[in-house]
């Protein structure tokens, strides 16, 4: 692309590839979803990353936000993927089960009006 944020003359860009591994990792995306969104992706995830897939000038339209802790994810800190640190996401933003997660529907970084999302998790 001809753009400044993925070409911009003399300037470094990295680029993350991600790929669905049964058991091990899981790529995909939803529309949000009153009063829940379910995602089943055959494990629970220690890695969760979400991206809104629209375009705005708000941090959570342009980063994405990475939930996980080594003994899985369902708490209420996120961590931005543009280093800008860590969010506070406000009550349990995911919650998780032996087959995957949960979005609870009203937070904008994970389940919001008329939005829809792309999402990385990992076992």
């Amino acid at each position: 692309g001809g753009g400044d944020g993925v070409n911009k003359q003399d300037c470094k860009m990295g680029f993350w590839l991600f790929a669905s591994k049964a058991g091990v990792s899981k790529v995909g995306h939803y529309s949000a979803s009153s009063p829940a969104v379910n995602i089943d992706m055959g494990f629970t995830p220690k890695i969760f990353m979400v991206k809104q897939t629209h375009s705005g000038n708000s941090l959570d339209a342009n980063a994405w936000r990475w939930y996980g802790t080594s003994s899985g994810i369902g708490y209420s800190k996120s961590m931005y993927s543009n280093g800008v640190g860590f969010g506070n996401a406000g009550p349990t933003v995911i919650s998780t089960s032996a087959t995957g997660v949960t979005l609870p529907y009203g937070n904008n970084s994970t389940n919001a009006d008329n939005r829809k999302y792309i999402y990385y998790a990992h076992a």
